[in-house]
């Protein structure tokens, strides 16, 4: 995407953010609405929270497999720093061709799409479009896309799966309660 024309643009809006909006609100002139300052961080908490699954017990279950002397610190340090790292460049992707389909269109970037999850829906098809081979790797695309989302799902429900393991630990191993809980076979209609 970054040798598309525009793309300069795209990638100066991403890198160059306008910094006032994380400590002043803005009014915007047209409809009058007010969006804080506040709503800037809030997100911001929210897409680390979100991107980390720190709220939903996914990394602590995974710890909790490890040894007591296992270097905690060093693993979270690289799953953050690698998390953060693949977040940045996805941003680099998207703003790159925000910046093209910005010149394409004859628009501002801001007003490019709409912003939100669905936005990977509609920059993507487009730069995919563009590639050799567009229908293999729009396949392609979209089937990292449905992965990325199973192995969250399956991270989700295997914290869920740890708790309810714990609490069955008095059970028999070869009790049908624990056979199912084991087999993770049940995880495949949650999906």
């Amino acid at each position: 995407g970054v040798t598309l024309p525009g793309a300069e643009v795209g990638l100066r809006y991403y890198l160059q953010p306008d910094m006032s909006r994380l400590f002043f609100d803005k009014v915007d002139p047209e409809t009058g609405e007010v969006s804080s300052a506040a709503s800037v961080w809030l997100q911001a908490c929210t897409q680390t929270f979100f991107s980390l699954s720190l709220g939903q017990g996914a990394m602590i279950t995974y710890s909790s497999y490890n040894p007591p002397s296992f270097p905690i610190t060093k693993n979270v340090l690289t799953i953050a720093l690698i998390n953060s790292g693949t977040e940045f460049f996805a941003g680099l992707v998207v703003f790159s061709i925000l910046g093209y389909l910005s010149e394409v269109r004859g628009v501002p970037i801001d007003q490019v799409v709409a912003a939100g999850p669905g936005l990977v829906f509609e920059v993507m098809p487009t730069a995919l479009a563009l590639m050799p081979a567009p229908v293999v790797m729009s396949f392609f695309f979209f089937l990292m896309l449905l992965m990325l989302g199973l192995t969250s799902a399956v991270s989700l429900v295997e914290a869920a799966n740890s708790i309810l393991r714990d609490m069955l630990a008095a059970l028999r191993p070869d009790h049908l309660a624990n056979r199912i809980l084991l087999s993770k076979l049940w995880v495949l209609p949650l999906v």
